[in-house]
């Protein structure tokens, strides 16, 4: 029986060790940093902070070169448009989110959008899509206005009769990271003013980025690489870290308060009286399904509240707070800004309306200009890692000179590959977006191609800040009225600069770090006064 059972194993065992030299060796073959000990490149390629070295391994390395993870794990980081375009669109099913990954979602907020794959995946966009058309965006613009009306007014406040300039040092994006929450909270949930529940939100989501994401991340990721998928969920639930307890609390807590919203929201549909915040909206969508099975779960409705808080949230308070950064440090940008968005209101008045619509603000060039800009360079997620289901050939647009020499077009990559879809590095690529890629310059929005890209990516400007294909994020829209309503009620009524010797950069999900001050937290310090209307 032993001996059965050993040339049974023995060929498997076998092919096993085959399958994984074959991988080595295809991929070995690809030019790559050297690695550095046992976890190789992966803490430059985990933690932003490490940006630059990134960027530099890209022109060095061209758009699709190899890194190592933990005990030489070899990973492919790709920003080819071509290449992209293959990943997240034509065959995007076969490329999931890496199995610890995804369970590591599931044990943050459930099994929602961002963490479904394939029927799944296709099942639930197709329930929550409709609660983020354009239409469905737009009529959420009275709420911004709201928020960002109260968030102009609190900084008024602090510079009255404040120094002799009329001028104080502002944490700008405390505050709009608290003018951000109070928006989504009310156009995601319907939670006005102040409520039991919505305070408990806000308390978990105020600081979700410090308490989430460990300092010992980039080894964690190494580590995680080699680990039997059934060891990661005991790990998650049992390990007593910070970061593990507040993400068992943040579930814990997001989940109950959603399933009495749920109950809440289904009755007052049932009645007549829905509103038309998105969960009303998704939760409409899901009892209007008339087959039962392609309906959303009751847990799966209780994930996409959490998923709506992650996303909706901390990335757009961390693209505004960067604009205002950029703009801060160009003084002719934010000038010819202003003077758009005054003469725009003062044609909206002219013509009869109260303010500005949606509309009008999605026409204003340069406002928009400066939001793609923005994205362009700090776009709030920087590379996602895929993994390849099965055996795959990934077109390229740029020819790759192999360590052996070799010129290939087309990359093959083996089942099991892991490969790293880095926006940042497309964004910021000297091929796409020319030479001055690293430059921030609104103006090159306004030519009549200001992107070099051979393939169509993403779904605003050939940009990857929203992603792209099937797993292009859903609230895109959302996000763009939500910004573009902000900046026209901040920048109409404020004038920034930078304070001297402060350096700022973006950590995970943008969250902004003054450099040397990491201790802290999250912090844009900009100097803030009235605009002049002269």
């Amino acid at each position: 029986m032993a001996t059965q059972l050993s040339l049974l194993i023995l060929p498997v065992l076998l092919l096993w060790l085959v399958r994984r030299w074959f991988r080595r060796s295809l991929l070995s073959d690809i030019p790559g940093p050297p690695p550095e000990y046992l976890f190789g490149n992966i803490r430059h390629v985990v933690e932003r902070s490490n940006v630059d070295v990134m960027l530099e391994w890209q022109e060095k390395y061209g758009s699709s070169f190899r890194v190592q993870g933990f005990l030489g794990l070899n990973k492919l980081v790709v920003s080819d448009p071509k290449t992209i375009q293959y990943v997240l669109s034509t065959a995007a099913y076969d490329f999931p989110k890496p199995e610890p990954l995804r369970i590591f979602l599931t044990a943050v907020d459930g099994e929602n959008l961002s963490w479904a794959e394939g029927d799944v995946h296709k099942r639930q966009r197709r329930i929550i899509s409709p609660a983020f058309g354009p239409r469905e965006s737009k009529e959420l613009l009275p709420v911004f206005e709201r928020c960002a009306e109260n968030l102009t007014a609190h900084w008024k406040d602090a510079l009255v009769n404040h120094e002799k300039d009329g001028s104080e040092v502002i944490n700008i994006h405390q505050s709009i990271h608290s003018a951000t929450l109070e928006a989504l909270c009310e156009a995601a949930f319907d939670f006005q003013g102040e409520s039991e529940n919505g305070d408990i939100l806000k308390e978990l989501y105020t600081h979700f980025n410090e308490n989430i994401f460990p300092p010992y991340q980039a080894w964690m990721n190494g580590i995680m690489d080699h680990l039997p998928v059934w060891v990661v969920p005991p790990l998650i639930k049992f390990l007593p870290t910070r970061q593990l307890a507040f993400i068992r609390r943040h579930k814990r807590e997001t989940f109950k308060i959603a399933e009495e919203l749920v109950s809440e929201k289904a009755d007052a549909i049932s009645a007549g009286k829905g509103k038309k915040d998105i969960f009303s909206l998704l939760i409409r969508a899901n009892k209007s399904e008339d087959v039962p099975r392609l309906r959303l779960s009751e847990q799966e409705l209780y994930a996409q509240m959490s998923m709506l808080f992650i996303a909706g949230h901390d990335t757009t308070a961390g693209t505004m707070s960067f604009a205002l950064w950029e703009l801060a440090g160009h003084s002719d940008v934010q000038t010819r800004l202003r003077n758009e968005i005054r003469e725009a209101k003062a044609t909206a008045h002219a013509n009869g309306k109260a303010g500005l619509t949606a509309d009008d603000m999605e026409n204003m060039v340069y406002l928009q200009a400066v939001l793609k800009e923005t994205l362009r360079l700090h776009p709030a997620v920087f590379q996602v890692p895929r993994m390849a289901s099965r055996d795959a050939v990934l077109p390229l647009s740029q020819p790759i000179k192999t360590l052996s020499g070799e010129i290939i077009s087309q990359l093959p990559v083996p089942k099991g590959t892991q490969v790293i879809v880095s926006s940042g590095c497309y964004n910021m690529s000297k091929c796409i977006w020319g030479e001055d890629a690293y430059e921030f310059d609104p103006e090159r929005w306004l030519k009549d191609e200001p992107v070099k890209s051979g393939a169509s990516v993403g779904v605003l400007g050939n940009l990857m800040s929203f992603w792209s294909g099937t797993k292009a994020c859903i609230g895109w829209r959302f996000a763009m009225v939500e910004m573009s309503c902000f900046l026209v009620e901040i920048f109409d009524q404020f004038e920034f600069r930078r304070t001297k010797d402060v350096q700022v950069y973006g950590d995970t999900l943008l969250f902004p770090l003054v450099v040397g001050e990491e201790d802290k937290g999250a912090q844009i310090p900009l100097r803030v006064s009235i605009a002049s209307r002269d």
